[in-house]
């Protein structure tokens, strides 16, 4: 356990990098983000890649950006900002939906946009040897994970910028992380990072928060350089400073985060202030973008109106339109008092520009910025000193700032790196016999479904497997029949029948795997069906990783007849081994799982309470928590029934299952007495909202035709998305 902050590491930048090739090369480079210059009118990450792609191709780089967000813009039109792009010799291209959508779900949510990034690169892999990305949105996270369980991209360099990760923005903003939606992000990004073939910072800062806060960066992989900045950003050279102030401008999203109320309140102390009656001759502006969920005219208005104090707020400007506008004003003093910051793209445009400002020494900024002039131009975002750093650059006459280095030198780095990486990669040939898997089929009162799961057993493309179906107290007399039949019934591969009393679904999985021989479990519901690929993709995947627990996932279907493959309705995501998710909602995946059968036995087994739900999220809670390695497959490797005989209308309570998940992680963890009911409190009110949310919902979906109406006709679904997002 931690106890206080860690040493700092000091990582190199990309010329230490040995992974050199001899010749220099040009490379097919692709550019994924959710934010980039013109469909977005300004941001970090949109400006970065913007400026690393312009600077790529124009060296000779075939360079292409894949926008998640599809055709969204902001200003213009999509086909607008194409034309754009193709005129720097660059392919905008925006993001296609899949074939098939994600289940309207928290995962369906918070999941979409990278399933979508992921099944269009499936398709174009081929075409690039590089790929850049972020850590913010988690565009790439299935990719990675994919490229790491050895299923796609063995070919494809993934470079993974450190920009502004979820978490440290909501603890900058002293923000809390209000949606459940928000769990899975935060642990997708932290995944993003961890999984990169390389890691590039533009500061030792953003890599250091990252390490203090539990990611566990590639080694040797991890390096700190200054963004890409051309020198041709400022096209013309700035007027000559004037000779005093006249303006002082707040740069930045007008957001606590960007230091807004901090610089309000140092406002108001110089005001306050006999000798700030200088300040009358001062215009003040407010430069950036306004955000949705803060009111930044009122916070203005509640300080400067008092003092009667003239302002104008300037929220509709394009970076470029932005800093020409600053550029413009030769007695202007530019203030950016950032709580928190990486490697501010504002303290890069200043620098160049060769304009006065004053900004945070919290973050990357300090990095930017020569020793001699921290003094005068970095200050501690809080009023007093803020508006002691103003006071003292008013009093005197407009500075420029020295940088540190060139920002050619480090452009030069990043374009030797991309010329001269050697970024091959391979592909592992497995090797030796298949391993047995033994399929645990458990059913109750369900004979046509029963049926159906193994005729898809059946047509699985994997041999050496065992088939053990778990009957649990079948009363109804087809069902009862039905298994009769199975005695006479002969198979290619060896299978059991075992009939128990009635036990619920816990002990007749549990029993099922005491009966079984092979080394790997298949958990599989009568009412669900293997696609014929699932057994060859899950074992193969278990040989690479020997990971003790592999989920996936799987496509939505209704009830189906005779032979023919169903047709999806849905394809329903996972997350995978997120804990804290894992504590409200399900983002590990389904009971039909695979599990080593020695892990099996060591977690314990699914519960075998009666009637209670949530048994597969308490399940892979457990292993979790006592170290055991899931992994999620993103890939659907079963078809899952929306019926109207689902198990989960059986369960006696809805909370039981809620609080079967809440005792294991309180003794998993440990917790002393008292700080466990923390614990019990959080679920309690999560349950208390859901509930609150889904009154309307369930009083609409509380028979089953209606839930299966929907799904008939996906359109209607469609149109309905927003509202049900709004109540599920």
């Amino acid at each position: 356990m931690r106890v206080g902050p860690m040493q700092a590491e000091i990582f190199p930048g990309l010329e230490s990098d040995s992974r050199r090739a001899t010749k220099p090369s040009t490379k097919s480079v692709l550019i994924v983000c959710q934010d980039i210059l013109g469909p977005v009118r300004n941001g970090g990450v949109g400006t970065a890649f913007y400026y690393l792609a312009t600077e790529l191709a124009r060296v000779g780089h075939r360079v292409e950006i894949l926008f998640s967000l599809g055709s969204y813009s902001a200003d213009h039109s999509f086909a607008h900002w194409v034309a754009w792009y193709g005129e720097r010799g660059i392919k905008l291209t925006p993001c296609p939906m899949p074939g098939i959508k994600p289940v309207s779900s928290l995962m369906g949510e918070a999941c979409e946009l990278q399933y979508g990034v992921y099944e269009h690169l499936k398709r174009h892999a081929d075409e690039y040897d590089l790929v850049h990305g972020s850590e913010w949105g988690a565009d790439l996270y299935y990719c990675l994970l994919a490229k790491k369980l050895g299923l796609h991209f063995s070919n494809l360099h993934f470079v993974l910028k450190a920009s502004s990760p979820l978490l440290w923005s909501r603890i900058g903003n002293s923000q809390p992380a209000s949606h459940i939606a928000d769990l899975p992000r935060i642990y997708m990004e932290r995944r993003c990072i961890e999984l990169a073939d390389t890691v590039v910072s533009g500061s030792q800062y953003m890599l250091n928060w990252m390490r203090e806060n539990g990611y566990e960066l590639p080694a040797g992989r991890c390096f700190a350089q200054p963004n890409v900045f051309p020198d041709t950003v400022v096209e013309s050279r700035p007027p000559a400073l004037a000779d005093s102030f006249d303006e002082i401008v707040f740069f930045g999203r007008l957001e606590p985060r960007k230091g807004l109320l901090v610089y309000l309140d140092a406002l108001a102390m110089l005001l306050s202030n006999s000798s700030g009656a200088y300040l009358s001759q001062i215009r003040f502006t407010f430069l950036g973008k306004k955000r949705s969920d803060f009111d930044a005219s009122a916070a203005i208005r509640s300080v400067l109106g008092p003092f009667g104090v003239a302002y104008r707020i300037v929220d509709g400007l394009g970076q470029p339109e932005a800093l020409a506008y600053l550029v413009g004003r030769p007695g202007c003093l530019v203030v950016m008092p950032s709580l928190i910051d990486n490697s501010p793209f504002g303290v890069y445009e200043m620098l160049a520009c060769e304009k006065p400002f004053i900004t945070s020494n919290r973050g990357g900024a300090r990095e930017l910025i020569q020793p001699q002039e921290h003094e005068r131009t970095l200050c501690d975002p809080t009023p007093p000193a803020l508006s002691m750093c103003i006071a003292k650059q008013l009093a005197g006459k407009p500075q420029t700032t020295l940088a540190v280095g060139k920002f050619s030198e480090s452009l030069a780095d990043w374009k030797r790196w991309h010329e001269t990486s050697c970024l091959a990669s391979h592909t592992d040939v497995l090797t030796g016999e298949d391993p047995l898997v033994s399929i645990c089929l458990v059913t109750c009162n369900r004979p046509a479904e029963l049926a159906q799961a193994i005729d898809s057993v059946a047509r699985v493309e994997y041999t050496n497997i065992e088939l053990i179906i778990v009957d649990d107290a079948s009363d109804l007399e087809p069902a009862r029949e039905f298994i009769d039949t199975l005695k006479q019934r002969q198979f290619d591969f060896p299978y059991r029948l075992i009939r128990q009393e009635k036990g619920y679904l816990g002990k007749a999985r549990n029993r099922a795997a005491r009966e079984a021989a092979g080394e790997y479990l298949l958990m599989l519901d009568d009412d669900n069906l293997l696609q014929p690929q699932a057994l060859r993709c899950f074992v193969d995947v278990a040989r690479r990783t020997d990971a003790d627990i592999l989920t996936c996932f799987s496509d939505m279907f209704l009830d189906v007849s005779g032979s023919q493959p169903p047709a999806s309705s849905g394809r329903i995501l996972f997350v995978g081994a997120d804990l804290s998710t894992g504590y409200f909602r399900n983002p590990f995946g389904d009971s039909n799982c695979m599990i080593k059968r020695t892990s099996y036995v060591e977690i314990g087994g699914f519960s075998e309470e009666y009637k209670v739900g949530l048994d597969d999220q308490e399940f892979f809670a457990r292993a979790v928590l006592r170290g055991f390695q899931l992994e999620l497959i993103p890939e659907s490797l079963y078809w899952y029934r929306v019926g109207a005989n689902r198990m989960r209308s059986k369960h006696y309570a809805s909370f039981a299952g809620r609080q079967r998940v809440t005792e294991t992680y309180i003794r998993e963890l440990s917790l002393n007495a008292g700080i466990d009911n923390l614990l019990r409190y959080a679920q309690g009110q999560a349950a208390d909202e859901v509930s609150v949310k889904r009154l309307l919902a369930r009083r609409l979906l509380r028979y089953n035709r209606v839930r299966r109406f929907m799904y008939r006709f996906p359109r209607l679904l469609e149109m309905l998305k927003p509202l049900l997002r709004k109540l599920l």
